[in-house]
């Protein structure tokens, strides 16, 4: 957890920092003023696309694990139900070793 928060951090934060540069250099540049404006701009697009990203593959691991575990439930209910119905017709297992 504490792992992927700092890779969060460290690239949001790299991002702002490309930002700040390129409005500062924007702020203070007579001549590149509309080319680091454009930077700035192509480096929030990025991160933008980068936490959406982020947000969808959070949300497909989810549903994969969502879908496994209603997987191995039904598996369960299943395996459970064959062990009853076992149990209840007098089937024997030899590995049962409690006589």
């Amino acid at each position: 957890m504490i792992a992927t928060l700092w890779t969060l951090v460290w690239h949001f934060g790299i991002g702002g920092v490309g930002i700040a540069g390129a409005l500062a250099f924007a702020w203070f540049s007579p001549v590149f003023k509309k080319t680091a404006l454009w930077v700035a701009l192509s480096i929030a697009l990025v991160l933008g696309s980068y936490a959406t990203g982020v947000v969808n593959e959070n949300s497909y691991w989810q549903a994969k694990w969502d879908a496994a575990q209603v997987k191995a439930v039904k598996r369960g209910t299943t395996a459970r139900a064959r062990a009853g119905a076992d149990a209840a017709s007098g089937v024997r297992d030899d590995r049962d070793t409690d006589d």
